[in-house]
């Protein structure tokens, strides 16, 4: 039985990733297509070389399987074998830059190889290989001898930082050696190579050094990678926050501001801060391969003081303003700008956390009474609202699984059958070749109805949604606009027509979520599921990438093998679509 892929998975990914084709990964329609890389040169050739390798080693082992092996085929299957041990060292250099896509075509390489140890077996047992084995062993022993003195020339090549010229002649000079790996006994065939290998691996890790000192300093030139300064952000919103106690507006950082937009701006930092922090830590995984915990817990800790900051704003405007109509349209601003974290964040407890961060406002003497009043009038409306949609998705969602246990379950379920691969312990890691896995997967998924949450097109021009990565999946679908006369009715039932605003947090936030396209829950048809690598896609996250930018962080301790580390997409028709407070369904 074959190493099966495992598989983790995570939310994906705008157009960040750089190949030459535009594809990500494999996928049901393209099993065969590779992992992408990250922007360097020598990684986009070597996946190019490696994707005409596989197919040609496919083709070739396919040819040798249809009829059963004979001694005449001996040629052949040494052609393939040569061309799965170039598979195998170019995609060692792949791994050395922690690229996953390494990683998949080195177990494509090994699987192609299993496959022709098989065929050799057969060929062994002709009665006129004894014979033919003696000649091999000779004539391997005198090609060994041969090119242990071609080795001073790579060195100097090396010596001289020819790199790619070395790592090519070290390539020609071992690759028609590898088919003794099928003719000859594993000790035999060690002990043979021993003198030339140790030559090899010195001369293979003095350029796998140095290949990856290239590597990280054009990382370096294309990410922005710096760590956050959430020290800096701290002391500056601090020292604005004191300062509105005596001014209706502040200086930060070269701007005047008010409270609410204070509060944008803090909203604007935390964004910025979560995206750096992920960029950042992707950078010290390339250049380390650990994480930086230190790094981690600092965003972590910005963003948890995000509610704090702004009950300092709304608590120095609140001792300051003395207006009633002052205060009603400070407060109201205030809503309108935290509208949409509390809708991304699609917790009530989130949502009373902030409304109360405003208490000073709201509970201020000339406008408690009317804060209160709208509260007991909208309130029941929208537990109304929130409880018939429930009832309306009731009976579809019975039906539906998360996406990411759809997939799962399906895995389990079939490892628990005789199949030929199985889901690991570390899920969506590559252990088995993908484009073996693809096919499974998709069959298993396919258009089994499913259901996803908490979904932000707010930032997607054209409402075409990833949801959250969970598990190390997720999905895309269209979200339609809801149209203006819903919202404006929605708006009449929540008191917000005519020049007046809504008094409560939890009102504003569910219009801004109509208008701008925060939905609770989608249920849907998977369709076409595509692989998608997570580390090179962290080095050029932006906030037009929602999935990763919920108000839940994306954690990196919950992916400790970056290197290997795959996310599932799947394409989903919407039967319905869930706001808070209302559904639509699908036509």
């Amino acid at each position: 039985m074959s190493r099966l892929l495992s598989l983790l998975l995570i939310l994906c990914l705008g157009n960040v990733l750089v190949v030459a084709d535009d594809h990500y990964g494999p996928s049901t329609v393209s099993p065969d297509t590779a992992l992408a890389v990250n922007d360097f040169d020598l990684s986009r050739r070597w996946v190019d070389e490696l994707s005409g390798l596989d197919l040609k080693v496919r083709a070739q082992i396919q040819s040798l399987e249809q009829d059963p092996a004979t001694i005449d085929e001996i040629r052949g299957v040494n052609e393939a074998q040569e061309n799965v041990f170039r598979m195998s060292v170019i995609a060692r250099r792949l791994v050395d830059l922690r690229e996953p896509a390494g990683a998949d075509f080195q177990a494509r390489a090994e699987a192609a190889g299993n496959r022709l140890k098989k065929i050799s077996e057969k060929i062994r047992t002709d009665a006129s290989y004894r014979k033919m084995e003696q000649k091999f062993a000779r004539e391997f022993q005198t090609e060994i001898r041969n090119r242990e003195k071609k080795l001073g020339k790579i060195k100097s090549l090396v010596k001289q930082g020819d790199l790619e010229e070395a790592e090519q002649a070290l390539l020609v000079l071992t690759t028609d050696l590898a088919p003794g790996a099928l003719w000859f006994e594993a000790s035999q065939h060690q002990q043979m190579l021993q003198a030339f290998e140790s030559e090899r691996r010195g001369f293979q890790q003095t350029l796998s050094e140095k290949r990856r000192k290239l590597f990280e300093e054009s990382l370096r030139k294309v990410a922005d990678t710096q760590a956050p300064d959430t020290e800096g952000l701290i002391r500056d919103f601090e020292r604005a926050a004191n300062a509105l106690k005596t001014a209706p507006t502040t200086n930060f950082r070269g701007a005047e501001l008010t409270g609410p937009e204070l509060a944008s701006r803090l909203q604007d930092s935390v964004l910025q801060v979560q995206i750096q922090g992920l960029r950042h830590g992707a950078m010290h995984f390339y250049l380390k391969g650990t994480r930086d915990l230190q790094s981690e817990q600092a965003v972590e800790s910005f963003r948890e003081r995000f509610p704090t900051f702004v009950e300092e704003f709304a608590k120095a405007d609140a001792a300051r303003l003395k207006d009633r109509e002052e205060i009603l349209r400070v407060y109201s601003t205030y809503l309108r700008t935290l509208a949409p974290v509390a809708a991304r964040s699609f917790s009530d407890v989130e949502v009373d956390r902030l409304q109360g961060a405003l208490g000073t406002l709201a509970n201020h003497p000339e406008i408690k009474d009317e804060v209160e009043q709208y509260r007991l009038a909208t309130e029941g409306l929208l537990t109304w609202r929130r409880r018939v949609a429930d009832l309306r998705i009731k009976g579809s969602k019975q039906s539906m699984e998360p996406l990411e246990i759809a997939i799962t379950k399906f895995v389990r379920e079939s490892s628990d059958r005789e199949t030929s691969w199985k889901w690991s312990s570390q899920p969506g890691q590559v252990a088995d070749p993908l484009p073996d896995l693809v096919p499974v997967l998709g069959r298993g998924v396919a258009d089994k109805p499913v259901v996803m949450t908490r979904i932000d097109v707010s930032r997607v021009p054209d409402r075409m949604a990833r949801s959250p990565m969970r598990q190390g999946a997720y999905a895309t679908f269209a979200v339609p606009p809801v149209s203006p006369e819903v919202i404006a009715e929605f708006r009449r039932e929540l008191l917000a027509t005519d020049g007046r605003h809504c008094l409560t947090l939890r009102a504003e936030a569910a219009i801004w979520s109509l208008e701008w396209g925060c939905v609770d829950e989608v249920g849907g048809i998977a369709g076409e599921l595509k692989l998608e690598p997570l580390a090179p896609a962290l080095l050029k996250l932006t906030q037009e990438q929602p999935q990763y930018l919920t108000q839940a962080p994306l954690l990196l301790k919950d992916y400790p093998k970056l290197e290997r580390q795959v996310i599932v997409s799947v394409q989903v028709k919407p039967t319905w679509i869930r706001y808070r407070h209302h559904v639509f369904m699908g036509r």
